[in-house]
Formats: C-alpha cells, sequence, structure tokens
C-alpha cells in the first residue's frame, strides 16, 4: 500500500454505491468533491445539497446500514448539506505506520506525483537589509516545494531574484561608499554582513528624508504655511528618532554616515540620480552598488545556510531585466502590438491596464477585482520601475529555459494595491 488516503477515499466511493443502492438513485451523479471538514464535524466532508433535498438525512440510512459494511469510516453526519466523514483512527494510524515500514524513503510517492522540469523562485528578498520573518516564511515555503518535487523524481531548478535596480540600492550604495572602511572592520569582527549594511541602508534613507523634509519645511514657511510646516516638522522628527535609535547600536558607525552623508548638498537628488546611472550601466556607481550588494547577500547565505537552502542560480534583476534590453523589450512590444494602451501621465509611461482589462471582458473571465489601477512602466526621469522589470525576467526564464512550469513564491504583501503605481 503506497498511499492510505487512497484507502478512504475508496472506501468513500464505497460508501456512495451502497447508499446509491439503498434509496434507487445514482448518488455520484451529485458528487462533486470531497473536501477536508471543519474539525469539530469530522476528517473530511462531501456536499450532498441535491440528494439531500429529494431523499432527507440520508446519514440515518448510512450509520444505520452501511457503516458496518466499510473499512475506515466509523461516522457519517449531516451538517448545513454535507455529509461529514469521520474515520477509524486506530485503523487508519495502523495503515500509516505499517505504509512507512515497508516503503521507507519511498513512503509518500504515489501515481500522483508531478513530474517534469520545474523552476522555482522565492525568498528573493531585497539586498538592501537583513531578511525579516517573512522572507523566512517563503525560504521555507519555496524550498520545501522543490524538496517534493525532487522526491517526486521532477527536475528542479532553484532561483534567487536579486533586486539590484531601483531606488532602495543607491542608499546602501552611497552609505557603504562614505563609510567602507568602517562597514568592512564591523565584518571582520565579527558582524553579520547584513546587519551591517542594514544599518548603512537605515541611516541612509533617515538622513535623506530629513533633508527632504527640511526643504519642503523651509519652502512652506517662506509661503506662510505654518500649519503644514509644523506637520512635516513632526514627520522629520521621526526621523531623527530613527538616527538616535542607530547611535544607541552602533555610535561610531552611524556618526560616520552621518559625516559623510552631510557632505552632500542633495541627497534626495543623488539617490535618483545614482538610480537611474546604475541602470544605465554607469562603471563607477555599479562598482559600488554591487559591492555593497555582494554584502549583504553573502549575510543572506549565512541565514539560509542556518536552514539548509540553496539556490541553483541568483539572478541579477540588472543583467536579466535591463543589461540585455528586457526592459526596452517589454516597452517596445506593448507599443507595437498594444499602442492603444500606452500612454504618457506627467511625463512617465504608463499601460492602461484598466482599459486593457475592460476592452477584453477580462473582469469576469479571470475574476480580476472591478479596480485594476494604470501600471506604471516608466518613470518621467526614464528609469524602470519594478512591475516592469519583473515582466522582463519572466521573459528571460522563457527565453533561455526550457520548463513544464515556472513557480514563484511570493508573499501576499506584494498585491498591487488600488491606485498604486
Amino acid at each position: 500500500m503506497s498511499n492510505p488516503y487512497d484507502e478512504v477515499i475508496k472506501d468513500i466511493q464505497r460508501l456512495l454505491e451502497l447508499l446509491s443502492m439503498e434509496i434507487g438513485t445514482d448518488v455520484t451523479k451529485y458528487v462533486s468533491e470531497v473536501i477536508r471538514a471543519p474539525p469539530q464535524y469530522g476528517y473530511l466532508a462531501i456536499p450532498m445539497h441535491g440528494i439531500i433535498r429529494e431523499h432527507g438525512n440520508i446519514d440515518e440510512i448510512i450509520n444505520s446500514k452501511i457503516i458496518h459494511q466499510l473499512k475506515l469510516i466509523n461516522k457519517a453526519t449531516l451538517v448545513n448539506g454535507y455529509l461529514n466523514i469521520d474515520i477509524n483512527i486506530k485503523s487508519y494510524a495502523g495503515m500509516v505506520l505499517s505504509s512507512i515500514t515497508n516503503l521507507g524513503d519511498k513512503y509518500g510517492l504515489s501515481n500522483k506525483c508531478p513530474t517534469g522540469s520545474y523552476i522555482i523562485e522565492h525568498t528573493s528578498a531585497n539586498p538592501a537589509k537583513p531578511m525579516h520573518i517573512g522572507h523566512g516564511r517563503n525560504a521555507v515555503l519555496g524550498d520545501s516545494l522543490a524538496r517534493l518535487l525532487r522526491f517526486c523524481g521532477a527536475s528542479v531548478k532553484v532561483h534567487f531574484y536579486v533586486n539590484d535596480c531601483g531606488d532602495q540600492m543607491p542608499y546602501v550604495g552611497i552609505g557603504y561608499y562614505v563609510a567602507k572602511d568602517l562597514v568592512l572592520s564591523r565584518i571582520n569582527g565579527g558582524w553579520k554582513p547584513d546587519d551591517v549594511m542594514g544599518i548603512i541602508y537605515s541611516v541612509t534613507y533617515a538622513v535623506s528624508e530629513i533633508k527632504r523634509l527640511s526643504k519642503q519645511i523651509e519652502q512652506l514657511k517662506n509661503e506662510g504655511k505654518y500649519e503644514d510646516a509644523n506637520k512635516l516638522i513632526n514627520e522629520r522628527d521621526e526621523w531623527v528618532s530613527v538616527i538616535n535609535n542607530f547611535m544607541e547600536r552602533d555610535k561610531e558607525l552611524t556618526e560616520a554616515l552621518l559625516k559623510g552623508l552631510g557632505k552632500f548638498e542633495d541627497l534626495p537628488l543623488m539617490v535618483k540620480q545614482w538610480s537611474r546611472a546604475y541602470e544605465e550601466g554607469d562603471e563607477f556607481v555599479r562598482k559600488v552598488i554591487r559591492e555593497a550588494v555582494d554584502i549583504v547577500l553573502k549575510g543572506f547565505r549565512i541565514t539560509l545556510d542556518r536552514l539548509g537552502i540553496s539556490f541553483d542560480s541568483w539572478d541579477f534583476e540588472s543583467e536579466v531585466a535591463v543589461d540585455n534590453g528586457g526592459v526596452s523589450r517589454v516597452i517596445n512590444e506593448l507599443l507595437r502590438k498594444a499602442p492603444q494602451y500606452v500612454e504618457r501621465d506627467n511625463g512617465a509611461l504608463v499601460f492602461r491596464s484598466d482599459k486593457y482589462a475592460q476592452d477584453l471582458g477580462l473582469w469576469d473571465e479571470l475574476k480580476l477585482p472591478r479596480y485594476i489601477p494604470k501600471a506604471t512602466l516608466l518613470r518621467s526621469d526614464g528609469t524602470s520601475l519594478y512591475l516592469t522589470r519583473d515582466i522582463a525576467y519572466a521573459l528571460w526564464f522563457w527565453d533561455n529555459f526550457k520548463f513544464d512550469k515556472l513557480i514563484r513564491v511570493i508573499g501576499s504583501e506584494q498585491a498591487h494595491p488600488p491606485g498604486s503605481t
């Protein structure tokens, strides 16, 4: 016996056959699925609404005339139109233990096991700071899925998508650039690499926000809008408290960052410039940010090694979506095939996904939410967004690998929120 659960299903099928004979109706025609029952009612449940309307309390017939002819089912209860099945735990446990003993490492294999070629991309934490528990969730889910597929005999390749483009990376790169010696000193002294870079990112981001807010506050005061200015002052104070918290954690590193970043007159603008330069392949910016990202990834590998999780490929976003012309390909193909859905909005290039879904009648066919926001493809400064690069990454998979199924494990938090671009 390779699958004890199949024996439960066979018992259910036998139950339905016997019930059909008792009431003179083919019950199987009315049964569309077998689902898990609420734990307080049993193990499995069968929707029986159609049969109940015609034949009433069939559970009385089952428990009085049929149950004793079955091996594993010992009780059936009707609740709200569902026939809830309870099984004999002792008999079932005996089957499970016997199967484990007889099959050993092969236990769990069945003819339902998927085979073929799979690519799984999971975890893909942003290389700016340490992974959090959400990344741990996705790492365990993705790795477990890969292990199960390999156990079934499938060919599996596991990928980690390194998001080294976008506005977050310049914060890491600029902070690393002004405090490189201290960063390397901390790591050589035994600090976990991504923990150190987490300080770099957080302090640099906080300084940039303080500079941005200070500029806005000064402008509002000059315009006499003191109430609006006071609101931004409170927001700026919160960022100051963030820096104070890191000052308590590592005063020397935080002070070095404040001194180095203070030399840049317009840090928010510099971040935007570095983001664009990185995407365009600027040699200096690429070198600095890649050094910083590699340090963060070194810390990620330490965490993943503790969990016994490894990857066959680390795919850098800059390489698989930008340098290879992937983003340009996405834009050009949309302009060629669906120009009526691409438009400019304050300089940004936008795809009218809402209009596309409406015109093609996709609301009901794909069960889409009634509100779909426009999809911004390129910012007004010409840099791409994660969405555009993500599509280019999917095309890269399509072009470079032969696979039966591509599975990407992402958190529900990455759902596109209403109104966002």
